[in-house]
């Protein structure tokens, strides 16, 4: 049994910047640890930004882009800490699902 149980609709989104929402789905203060989903809009590009440690994303819908290459639904990306990129969404927008160590954003 689960000790805990996150119903998806007791999380609310939180606007992070124009294009950019997040619903935070688990959140481990202890251990510095974050699961998300982000949802970023069609042609969305983020500003240029590190990580302040690990980061693993798994492309649930669409696709994105960075100076590290092409991505798109179903595959599985790490950023590790002190990696730097910009984020180029396609057309068809992006939902990913995000687990981070330093709660990066």
């Amino acid at each position: 049994m689960a000790d805990e149980h996150v119903k998806q609709k007791d999380e609310v989104w939180e606007i992070l910047r124009e294009g950019l929402r997040r619903k935070i789905l688990y959140r481990d203060e202890e251990r510095n640890l974050e699961c998300h989903i982000t949802e970023c809009s069609p042609n969305f590009v983020s500003p240029p930004h590190s990580h302040k440690d690990d980061e693993w994303v798994y492309i649930l819908k669409g696709n994105m882009r960075d100076e590290t290459g092409e991505y798109k639904e179903g595959e599985f990306i790490v950023n590790k800490k002190g990696s730097e990129h910009t984020v180029y969404v396609g057309s068809e927008g992006c939902t990913l699902l995000i687990f981070s160590s330093g709660f990066p954003y």
